[in-house]
């Protein structure tokens, strides 16, 4: 079953003094990191492991991009993907761990995302992306476990009601 969960936000934003200057803007931000690649490397090596992983960012990737998202980077084992809301950031957090459930049955590669997600104020620049919502979605991400998509309180208060009723407090 699919585990999405929100944390009071331990991190807080920064005070008004210390707030980026414009030109930021309110972006919903996902990390997907895969969990289980480093042991995949050592079972299968190097090859065949790193063609594994492409195909778990690749699909990342295209399930961002049918949800209005898209990649902003790869990181190792990890993507940093971009969405307008955090509607459609939770929804493709969903379809990517769904898809990865369903794609796991029929292998034995025992890989899984680890999602966290954020909604806030970020600023893009030459292709990438910087900013307090960046910083809070990576910490999400430290949270959750495989099979687990973890989104920050403020996040939570930003989703549809239809999407909000689906969701529930972490650790309880």
């Amino acid at each position: 079953a699919l585990r999405i969960a929100y944390t009071s936000n331990p991190y807080p934003a920064p005070k008004k003094s210390q707030a980026m200057s414009a030109p930021d803007h309110d972006l919903a931000v996902l990390f997907a990191d895969i969990a289980g690649s480093t042991s995949l490397y050592e079972r299968i090596g190097n090859a065949a492991a790193l063609a594994a992983i492409s195909r778990c960012l690749e699909m990342a990737a295209e399930t961002a991009k049918g949800h209005g998202g898209r990649l902003v980077k790869t990181i190792g084992d990890e993507a940093l993907l971009l969405f307008s809301t955090a509607d459609d950031a939770v929804e493709a957090a969903g379809e990517i761990q769904r898809r990865m459930a369903d794609s796991a049955g029929g292998n034995d590669l025992r890989l899984g995302f680890r999602i966290g997600l954020h909604h806030g104020a970020a600023i893009e620049s030459s292709g990438d992306v910087f900013g307090d919502a960046v910083n809070v979605a990576a910490r999400m991400v430290g949270l959750a476990k495989r099979g687990q998509v973890i989104l920050s309180q403020a996040t939570m208060g930003r989703l549809a009601p239809s999407l909000a009723a689906r969701v529930r407090e972490l650790d309880r």
